[in-house]
C-alpha cells in the first residue's frame, strides 16, 4: 500500500501547477460545475482532434492566435467594461 501511496503523491505533485487545471479549477468556483466539465472535456476532444488533422506547426500558430485574442479581449474587458 505504501508504494500506492508514493506513487499516487508523485503523480499528483507532477501533475498539480498547470495552467489549465488552474483555469478550471477557478472557473469550477465561479460557474455551475457540470457547465465546466462539459466545456473541458469538448475541448480536449476539439484538441485531439485538431491535433491529428493540422500540422504540429500550423497549431501552434492557430493556439498563438488564440492566446493573443483572448488576451485582447481581456484587457479591453477589463479596462472599458
Amino acid at each position: 500500500m505504501t508504494v500506492f501511496f508514493a506513487t499516487f503523491l508523485v503523480i499528483l505533485l507532477a501533475e498539480v501547477g498547470d495552467k489549465t487545471q488552474f483555469l478550471v479549477m477557478a472557473f469550477a468556483m465561479r460557474y455551475l460545475w457540470g457547465q465546466v466539465f462539459a466545456g473541458m472535456t469538448l475541448g480536449i476532444i476539439t484538441g485531439r482532434l485538431l491535433h491529428r488533422r493540422l500540422p504540429a506547426d500550423r497549431l501552434r500558430l492557430v493556439s498563438a492566435g488564440c492566446f493573443f485574442l483572448f488576451g485582447i479581449i481581456g484587457l479591453v474587458h477589463a479596462f472599458l467594461v
